[in-house]
């Protein structure tokens, strides 16, 4: 006669997993995530800015109405605050 096994279904998910292997990548740094932030706010602000050249409507192509100083403005604010991120954020392995 056979056994059947009459055990839950979730002694399976009780189990504890496996270690990582050796080479498995590690989370990021908080260095490296504001690294990685600050390079996006200078992309994302660096767009804005791009629109408004594109579509004629900035304030450095000359004759700005209101939209185009708001739009410019963040987008001369992102660009700041991604240099700033850059520039305060400790290099992890330089000497």
């Amino acid at each position: 006669m056979e056994q059947r096994d009459v055990r839950p279904k979730t002694a399976v998910l009780d189990r504890k997993s496996p270690p990582a292997p050796h080479g498995a990548p590690r989370p990021p740094s908080t260095e490296e995530q504001r690294k990685s932030q600050g390079v996006r706010d200078l992309i994302g602000g660096g767009v804005l800015i791009g629109i408004g050249f594109a579509f004629g409507g900035s304030i450095f192509t000359g004759d700005p109405t209101f939209l185009d100083w708001v739009f410019d403005g963040l987008g001369i604010f992102w660009v700041s605050k991604g240099l700033y991120m850059l520039a305060t954020a400790k290099s992890t392995g330089s000497v």
